[in-house]
């Protein structure tokens, strides 16, 4: 069966950031030379996807890229085999989506901070553990 990684987020540690390509994507990308996970980019503008595109193909990539738009988040998690997730969003939204990923015990990477808060960064810890 394939295992999948996911990456939730397009911003700047996704794609570019000061020192070039974004280093989350260029991380993953690196590390799955030699460990063949297929990649899972999920969008949620419709109106910026070939923006994306085009960014992304600027990147010296040697795996493929899937873009998946996040309304398909759930559907992802239930039918596919997850090897981990990679949470690059807004601070404000940390929660949600790493809440999700332990909550399905996939192996979750978040940008720092973990949250934006301490009561939902203490529910993750405790999540994480259990």
């Amino acid at each position: 069966m394939k295992e999948y990684i996911i990456i939730i987020g397009t911003g700047s540690y996704v794609i570019d950031d000061q020192f070039g390509n974004g280093v989350v994507l260029r991380s993953v990308n690196q590390w799955n030379n030699d460990h063949n996970k297929h990649i899972i980019l999920f969008y949620r503008s419709k109106a910026k996807l070939n923006q994306l595109k085009l960014k992304i193909q600027k990147i010296d990539l040697k795996n493929e890229i899937e873009f998946v738009p996040i309304d398909k988040l759930d559907y992802i998690i239930a039918e596919y085999k997850i090897f981990a997730s990679f949470i690059c969003v807004p601070d404000r939204v940390h929660f949600e989506y790493a809440n999700k990923m332990i909550s399905n015990n996939i192996k979750t990477w978040i940008v720092k901070p973990v949250t934006d808060n301490l009561k939902e960064a203490l529910i993750l810890k405790k999540k994480s553990k259990e």
